[in-house]
């Protein structure tokens, strides 16, 4: 019976459009791409990348390489699974960057970047900006919106939490 609740659960979960996984409050995710050469191509990643939950809307620059995914308000896009929507398109995926709004908070030996109400987080890169960020907010539980690049990487012990955010810009937001 309990099997049973909670495969119901799940499902209902699923059904609604909300991700159990990697589901912050990411509001802009930027992505580098080789290989795009044309309108057609572009087309083709769009597609792709219109499907992941949690994004509105799509810009593609061909110049600069680069494909901006714009979260649908009030919701938030999912990372997951972003570089191999990128290569099931057939191009190559580099650099990701993100806006993120959430709380900063101590987790062990990390400092994250968490979403109020989300056990998701993004562990904080060490460097200028968090400490100027950190002496800012000095022990508050104000939110912060935070543009940064993304990596994936699972410091020993944080399987759950596998992304790293390198702050570039930072603002208080209340």
């Amino acid at each position: 019976m309990k099997k049973l609740i909670a495969l119901t659960v799940s499902m209902l979960i699923l059904g609604m459009g909300i991700s159990p996984a990697v589901n912050a409050q990411v509001e802009e995710v930027g992505i580098r791409v080789d290989g795009l050469s044309c309108p057609f191509c572009a087309y083709g990643l769009e597609k792709k990348l219109k499907k992941i939950d949690g994004v509105n809307d799509v810009i593609i620059n061909i110049d600069k390489g680069v494909a901006t995914l714009k979260g649908k308000k009030g919701g938030s896009i999912v990372v997951e699974g972003l570089k191999d929507a990128v290569a099931d398109a057939g191009f190559t995926p580099r650099q990701i960057t993100a806006i993120v709004v959430g709380a900063v908070e101590e987790h062990g030996d990390f400092v994250v970047l968490k979403n109020i109400g989300s056990d998701f987080m993004f562990i904080l890169k060490e460097n200028e900006q968090l400490l100027e960020l950190r002496s800012k907010l000095q022990d508050t539980e104000k939110q912060v919106r935070v543009e940064g690049v993304l990596t994936y990487v699972a410091p020993e012990g944080h399987d759950n939490h596998p992304y790293t955010l390198t702050i570039e810009r930072f603002e208080v937001i209340s």
